[in-house]
């Protein structure tokens, strides 16, 4: 394997072990598009790595329950394929564990993020069937407006399948399921599950365009209905799918959702409201050696700041990956996250900024370093937080 695919695999590693990216609404058909024109080949690659973080804001931060302002990781990487025939199996992820030299409470624990996978045309006699799995473990902030770390635990599973048989028109179909477990008791009355069930028709101009509309239901059960009731979402979009080339590629999707809920918050702001929703999300590459990655994401989720009801969620992000050699890989990224609160003073915008550099000593260690600074705004509240963030690694890949 060369070195330039040694970096790739790498950096993809670094990206997933720093959680730095949020999830938002479902994105299922953009990313099934991905798969289906990426060929992956047969490969096995498993890598430790070692991480030491700083970062000057324990205090204010979303780290307030740590005692100081050192932590390191230390894990294994795994992202490994294999194809049969018509059909691809694998899994990739990162298992670490998170280490304090002082009293931590419960910090000091192992986390995980794992997707194992199998997709094809020849799946249980199913064309263009895709099946995946995710496991996952963290220490991550409940969200802009709360920003109380806790331990989030998921299980889910997910299947899309993409029947096409026909020259222009094809449907999308997709299923999936996630529980979300929070074991500090503080944060239990957030245990929840989430169902969700999507077609999505869809018209073939030729191989670069499609387009269809998008029909998705989503239903919530929490395990109390303390801090927040159940909910069910109802989501109508129209999407368009573009593919130039290998260079340029764009995906869209708008329309209306609205969310219900049950008990106590019924009746609460945007409960039964149509509202919009959108995302946009575009991949250049310039040249060969850089990429410009841009998306806008408008969504409504369950508050997490102590009342019941739903938020608005803006996420709007840019990045830029420059390699200038085999050996050097740079990634720039900026974003900028606007949290609506529609039934508490809660509402603040989220500013972050990353820089990522990784180089290449020879075909098997890598060393990195990352730099992030990230301000959260509320805009009723008097004490704001920021924080600045710096990380140093190496990582050996066998």
């Amino acid at each position: 394997m060369n070195t330039s695919h040694k970096i790739s695999t790498v950096a993809a590693v670094i990206a997933c072990v720093a959680c730095v990216e949020t999830m938002g609404a479902s994105t299922v058909i953009r990313d099934f598009f991905d798969d289906t024109i990426s060929l992956v080949p047969n490969q096995f690659d498993v890598a430790v790595f070692e991480k030491v973080t700083y970062t000057d804001n324990v205090k204010n931060g979303p780290h307030n329950n740590m005692v100081e302002s050192v932590h390191f990781k230390t894990g294994v990487s795994i992202d490994a394929y294999r194809n049969q025939g018509d059909i691809s199996y694998g899994i990739k992820g990162a298992v670490a564990y998170d280490y304090y030299t002082r009293r931590s409470g419960d910090m000091n624990q192992w986390d995980w993020d794992l997707t194992p996978f199998i997709k094809g045309s020849q799946i249980l006699d199913i064309h263009n069937l895709k099946i995946s799995a995710s496991i996952k473990n963290s220490i991550e902030p409940m969200s802009n407006a709360d920003t109380r770390y806790a331990r989030h635990h998921v299980i889910g599973a997910k299947a899309s399948y993409d029947y096409s048989r026909h020259e222009h028109w094809g449907i999308m179909l997709n299923a999936s399921y996630k529980y979300d477990y929070y074991p500090q008791d503080e944060f239990d009355d957030y245990n929840k599950q989430t169902f969700r069930a999507s077609a999505a028709p869809y018209y073939r101009f030729n191989d670069d365009i499609r387009t269809g509309i998008r029909a998705q239901y989503e239903k919530t059960v929490y395990e109390t209905d303390k801090r927040q009731n159940d909910s069910q979402k109802q989501t109508y979009n129209l999407f368009v799918d573009y593919r130039m080339n290998s260079y340029v590629s764009a995906y869209a999707e708008a329309g209306l959702e609205k969310k219900a809920y049950k008990g106590a918050g019924k009746d609460t702001v945007e409960d039964r409201e149509w509202n919009w929703d959108m995302l946009a999300a575009l991949r250049i590459k310039p040249t060969l050696r850089t990429k410009i990655e841009l998306k806008s994401q408008l969504d409504v989720e369950d508050t997490t700041a102590g009342n019941r009801g739903a938020a608005f969620v803006w996420d709007n992000s840019a990045s830029f990956t420059w390699k200038p050699e085999t050996r050097y890989q740079f990634t720039t990224k900026i974003g900028a996250e606007l949290q609506d609160e529609k039934n508490n003073n809660a509402d603040c915008t989220e500013y972050y900024f990353i820089v990522r550099g990784n180089y290449a000593v020879n075909d098997h260690l890598n060393i990195f370093a990352e730099y992030k600074y990230d301000n959260i705004d509320f805009k009723y509240r008097v004490r704001d937080r920021y924080e600045n963030e710096v990380s140093l690694g190496v990582a050996y890949q066998f």
